[in-house]
């Protein structure tokens, strides 16, 4: 299970980047992971596959790309990606991100 932690700014949201892969996607959920899979075309050199994986987070999950930051991890792979929401959102990004990775139920994915 993933593991997403809601602080006072929002979702705090742990994330595996994979750079140079043939398409700009999130998933697919597998029962193991502890880290969200996100595949971006980008290389990663001079920051373009962490603005390739807020592109492609703030799409999914249908909010700005100013919502979406990197907080930890911006020379790794596995990153902490911090969502800046209400409480109130959190469920409806949690569909949203659980749609896009194949799963049925948000609460089989994730843990918050």
């Amino acid at each position: 299970m993933i593991s997403i932690q809601f602080t006072q700014t929002g979702l705090m949201l742990p994330v595996r980047v994979t750079p140079k892969s043939s398409r700009d996607a999130i998933g697919p959920y597998q029962p193991e992971m502890t880290h969200v899979p996100v595949k971006v075309t980008a290389p990663p050199e001079d920051g373009k596959a962490n603005q390739a994986v807020i592109a492609v987070l703030a799409a999914t999950l249908g909010v700005s790309k100013s919502s979406v930051s990197i907080a930890k991890g911006h020379t790794s792979r596995l990153k902490q990606v911090l969502i800046a929401v209400a409480q109130s959102e959190a469920p409806g990004l949690l569909t949203a991100l659980d749609k896009a990775m194949g799963g049925t139920e948000p609460r089989d994915v994730f843990i918050i």
